[in-house]
């Protein structure tokens, strides 16, 4: 695991157990609370984030726990933007969807949260060297910002 904070990101490496995001979900709510985030949103933008990266221990790296996930929390004037990054098994995006929410079973809605919550959830497939980039943006609502000034 490593953690490097610089001007206005935080970079985090950690591998695919599930052990260490609890530690993410802390520098994600510290990082949107330093963007001016309410707590409820800064709540959701941890689900998102905990969903992202659950998604890729369990399917990019089929719950192998010795892969790494390389995560950039990046201050934005108005928000938060959040990249995930691993070396995994690519999937499609046309093939990156949640299940019906009408079909009561647990899991599958990850993908839903993240595309509820956040503003912006785009997918970036690379070629094997590069890996797959998970981008999602989320912008403070107009006059809430009072933490974060650029």
């Amino acid at each position: 695991m490593e953690v490097n904070i610089g001007q206005n990101q935080v970079l985090l490496q950690i591998k695919s157990d599930d052990k260490y995001l609890r530690l993410v979900r802390t520098m994600v709510e510290e990082v949107s609370s330093l963007a001016g985030f309410a707590p409820h949103d800064i709540a959701d933008i941890v689900l998102a984030v905990d969903e992202a990266c659950a998604n890729i221990i369990k399917h990019a790296y089929n719950g192998d726990s010795t892969k790494d996930i390389f995560i950039k929390l990046s201050l934005l004037s108005n928000g938060i933007e959040v990249v995930l990054k691993d070396y995994g098994r690519k999937v499609p995006p046309e093939k990156m969807k949640g299940r019906d929410l009408n079909e009561v079973r647990p899991g599958g809605l990850g993908i839903y949260f993240m595309k509820k919550i956040m503003d912006s959830v785009q997918y970036i497939i690379h070629d094997d060297a590069d890996g797959t980039e998970l981008i999602m943006i989320k912008h403070v609502k107009s006059g809430s910002n009072k933490a974060w000034k650029h």
